[in-house]
């Protein structure tokens, strides 16, 4: 009877020890989820901004391009303007000397 009662003791500490290691594993379990999810949160939070980064370089690129069409406009604009300059301060020369050719002046 003795060697029974010994046995079932042994048992039932077994069977604790088996219930606390369980508890163990299920608390480990909850943490590695936890730090598990936390990582793929900063991972979330990475790619949206590195998505974020991207988009705006995008942008940029976009922004950069309609500025040097932009400047190329201007540019042509101004070269024809000089051209129109030039053109009048050649007619201005040309009335001017006829007009002194005559004697008026301008």
């Amino acid at each position: 009877m003795k060697l029974r009662e010994t046995a079932e003791d042994r048992c039932a500490s077994a069977d604790q020890e088996l219930k606390r290691i369980d508890s163990h594993i299920d608390l480990l379990y909850s943490t590695i989820s936890s730090i598990m999810y936390a990582i793929t949160g900063e991972e979330k939070k990475s790619l949206k901004s590195l998505l974020a980064k991207a988009e705006l370089e995008a942008r940029l690129a976009e922004e950069k391009q309609h500025l040097e069409h932009l400047e190329k406009e201007a540019r042509r604009r101004m070269d024809e303007v000089t051209a129109k300059l030039k053109e009048l301060e050649a007619l201005k020369q040309v009335t001017e000397s006829a007009g002194a050719k005559q004697g008026v002046g301008i």
